[in-house]
């Protein structure tokens, strides 16, 4: 599946947004084990399939086909069930459930449809059932970075959010989740971490403005909350496919594509393209860095002294190139035409969905600021339009009067006494 800024899909988004959706999940699987789990909105289904490692069944619904049907290509497994389904009519039976999941949801519907969806919830959770339901705090998430998500139809601020839940539950225990910069030491002689998650059994009393608010709601009271509280650091490495288009032959006529894997190690990035001895003489080389990805790079050393020309960047500094094309391109050229490999290192970053949303955002409000222009004068062409037509009918109905006056009786009777008036008018200008 294809990120459109809408839904998270794993191995697309990277960064933030990445490591903010996975913890949700992974901060929640001890209130599902054993237990039957609704995931209200799952997208493409990678929360589902996590948490069916742990409860007892899950059942995932999606407003949209194409994610339900994708998860259920990649996720089925035999304690999961995914169906279509809007989140207004749970296709659920009433206390059905134990847990209901609903991350980054209810902020893409309006207020009534907020309403039924809280109601639905009610209905299909068990009497002592809990749900955990997450939201963009509007106060941090828009107003104070002046930031529009496009998705979003009503966020909420905190106060506002607890309240709405408080109307359907007697107890509300809210969390916030967010990134934020520390200092750490360590021995430079640990081993590579092998896990992505860490639970915090001790929280200092340090203020916390998460941008996303993450509630447990239940008639009951919830035991040991504080198990939710967890820390989840960025993957340490990544790996992207790297394209280099190869025009090659003393024509350059021959034509091939060469694919490596381009790995990512906090900002550093290298990538090497082998086999490229068998293509002699070598005419022109284009290199596709990431697909589908806006990112800012910059290149430090390649193996070929080469020069990379930027085809389609949207900036360029001397700390680096930024491009807003998910197919950022370089032109390379090389001084020798009979090259066996290219190594090329660097920074890079991969812009996550809010930040590519930010850079978008001046492009789009000039988009509806030029389309707000050509309405208006649209509007105003449609009524210069409608004041002719206007001007049009009403001269046509003064000649239609004209007519029938000219083709009465009473005009043919009075026609030489108005010949006479005339001669009488010449005369009396002529003295």
């Amino acid at each position: 599946m294809d990120f459109t800024g809408e839904r998270y899909i794993p191995n697309k988004v990277f960064g933030e947004i990445e490591v903010e959706h996975k913890q949700r999940y992974h901060a929640i699987l001890d209130f599902v084990k054993n237990k039957k789990v609704l995931d209200a909105a799952c997208g493409e289904g990678y929360g589902t399939h996590l948490m069916s490692q742990y409860a007892s069944h899950v059942t995932g619904i999606d407003i949209s086909q194409d994610s339900i049907h994708w998860a259920s290509e990649t996720y089925q497994t035999g304690n999961t069930k995914f169906i279509v389904s809007d989140i207004q009519t749970l296709p659920l039976p009433d206390h059905s459930v134990d847990v209901v999941v609903s991350f980054e949801t209810i902020e893409h519907v309006d207020a009534l449809a907020q309403e039924r969806f809280l109601q639905e919830i009610k209905r299909v959770l068990a009497p002592d059932g809990i749900l955990i339901m997450s939201t963009p705090d509007k106060r941090l998430y828009s107003d104070i970075v002046g930031f529009t998500n496009h998705f979003h139809i009503r966020e909420f601020y905190y106060s506002e959010f607890e309240d709405f839940l408080k109307t359907k539950f007697q107890h509300i225990h809210m969390f916030r989740q967010g990134f934020c910069t520390f200092s750490y030491l360590s021995s430079a002689e640990v081993q590579a971490r092998t896990g992505d998650y860490y639970k915090l059994h001790d929280l200092h009393d340090t203020p916390n403005n998460g941008k996303y608010l993450i509630a447990l709601c239940s008639d009951q009271e919830i035991a040991d909350t504080k198990k939710i509280n967890s820390i989840m650091p960025s993957p340490s490495e990544q790996s992207f496919s790297s394209k280099l288009f190869v025009k090659y032959g003393e024509a350059g006529s021959e034509e091939r594509c060469i694919t490596a894997d381009l790995t990512i190690e906090g900002r550093e990035f290298s990538v090497q393209f082998d086999q490229l001895e068998q293509l002699k003489p070598i005419q022109s080389i284009k290199w596709q860095p990431v697909d589908g990805y806006v990112i800012r790079l910059k290149i430090v050393s390649s193996s070929e002294t080469a020069q990379f020309i930027p085809l389609n960047s949207f900036s360029q500094t001397e700390e680096y190139v930024e491009f807003q094309e998910l197919d950022p391109q370089f032109a390379v050229e090389i001084e020798h035409t009979d090259i066996s490999t290219l190594c090329i290192k660097g920074h890079i970053r991969i812009l996550n969905g809010e930040s590519v949303f930010k850079l978008m955002k001046p492009r789009i409000d000039k988009l509806e600021a030029e389309l707000q222009d050509k309405q208006e004068l649209y509007n105003l062409l449609l009524a210069t339009l409608h004041e002719r037509d206007g001007l049009l009918a009403a001269k046509q109905e003064l000649e239609r009067e004209n007519a029938l006056v000219k083709g009465s009786t009473s005009w043919q009777i009075t026609k030489p006494l108005r010949a006479v008036t005339q001669a009488v008018k010449r005369n009396k200008k002529g003295t």
